[in-house]
């Protein structure tokens, strides 16, 4: 074999080299850049995953907390009426569950009534006024019952806010 022929294997050996070099560190470099892709979406997914209930929770809680908060603020106590039992639970907060309370009083059946039914017509004409004057007042989203047990009048109300905005 000539000195030219040598030269000319050996050249080809070396681009031969070079390039099988060039294509491992093009295999490397797209390994590489999947995997990094793949990590990268899992992250994203795993993310998703971790940000649905939570932001189910916060526009839950958005939008159950004024409900909750008019139970305790808006509907009225009668007058000489004791609160006998309460009922919560931590869920509220997340838009589930319902609130009760409930009140004993010594007055007459018809008495108590009277009285919240003036009350309830008083919160939903204010209300209502509040309204076509623009002013944002929440309404009261709860329920009552007054009922004569023995000889005392027993007073509970209600709110089932999450059940209320489905409807």
């Amino acid at each position: 074999m000539s000195n030219k022929q040598r030269r000319g294997v050996s050249a080809y050996l070396r681009a031969k080299a070079e390039l099988e070099d060039i294509k491992a560190e093009e295999q490397q470099r797209f390994a590489s850049s999947f995997w990094q892709s793949l990590q990268q979406y899992s992250l994203s997914i795993t993310l998703m995953i971790l940000a649905i209930p939570v932001l189910l929770w916060f526009f839950g809680t958005l939008m159950t907390a004024p409900c909750i908060t008019n139970f305790y603020s808006q509907m009225p106590i009668y007058p000489d009426a004791e609160l006998v039992d309460t009922s919560a639970s931590f869920w509220n907060w997340f838009g589930l569950g319902s609130l009760s309370e409930t009140y004993r009083s010594p007055s007459a059946l018809a008495d108590v009534q009277q009285w919240y039914a003036e009350q309830i017509a008083i919160q939903e004409e204010a209300w209502e006024t509040g309204r076509r004057q623009g002013a944002d007042i929440p309404k009261w989203e709860g329920t009552y019952t007054v009922q004569q047990r023995g000889d005392t009048v027993v007073i509970e109300k209600v709110s089932t806010c999450f059940i209320r905005l489905r409807q």
